[in-house]
C-alpha cells in the first residue's frame, strides 16, 4: 500500500496569507505616501518662504528710500507719494526716481521708471497701511509717518503671511 503523503497549504490558508499581506501592504503604502506628502508640504513651504522673505525685504528696502519734501524742521512726504492705496503704493525716492508696488494678476510688481519687475508670484493678498505718529491710520499723505507692508502668499494649500514695518529714512 502506498501511503500518500498531503503537502501543501489549503485554499483557506492561502487566502488568509494574502489578505494579510494586502492589509500590511495598506499599511505600509499609507505611511509612505503621508511621508512623501510632508516633504512636498515641506518643499512649498521652504520655497513660498524664500519668495516672500526676498520680496517682503525689497519692499522695505524701497520703501524707506521715499522721498519727502522739507517744510520747516519737520520733513513731509506730501508731493513724494502719489498713490497709497491699500494694493498699491508709487512714490519718488530721495534720489528722484519713482517707483512703484503693486499686487496685479496674482503677483507683486515693482515698476522702477518703464521697467516692471516682479518680486513674488503665488501672491493672494498685499495689504499696505499708512501709519501717523501715534501708529494710527494717517488722515493724509501729508501726515504718513511710516509704512505696513502685509504680503501673502499662496500655493498647493500652504499660505503665508509676511509683515513689515518702515520709516522712511528721509522722514524726521
Amino acid at each position: 500500500m502506498i501511503k500518500r503523503k498531503d503537502s501543501g497549504f489549503t485554499v483557506i490558508e492561502i487566502v488568509m496569507v494574502i489578505v494579510l499581506m494586502a492589509i500590511i501592504a495598506t499599511v505600509a503604502a499609507m505611511i509612505i505616501l503621508q511621508g512623501a506628502r510632508s516633504f512636498g508640504d515641506m518643499d512649498v513651504r521652504r520655497e513660498l518662504t524664500a519668495e516672500g522673505r526676498l520680496a517682503i525685504e525689497r519692499m522695505a528696502r524701497e520703501i524707506r528710500l521715499v522721498g519727502c519734501t522739507t517744510s520747516g524742521i519737520a520733513c513731509t512726504p506730501t508731493g513724494e507719494i502719489t498713490t497709497y492705496t491699500d494694493t498699491d503704493f508709487a512714490f519718488e525716492n530721495v534720489n528722484y526716481e519713482t517707483r512703484r508696488l503693486q499686487f496685479t494678476s496674482g503677483s507683486l510688481k515693482l515698476t522702477e521708471g518703464l521697467t516692471e519687475t516682479v518680486l513674488a508670484d503665488n501672491v493672494t493678498g498685499l495689504d499696505f497701511d499708512y501709519l501717523d505718529t501715534s501708529d494710527g491710520d494717517a488722515a493724509s499723505v501729508g501726515d504718513v509717518w511710516s509704512i505696513r507692508a502685509t504680503l501673502t502668499l499662496s500655493k498647493k494649500g500652504q499660505t503665508l503671511n509676511f509683515r513689515v514695518r518702515v520709516h522712511p529714512r528721509s522722514f524726521r
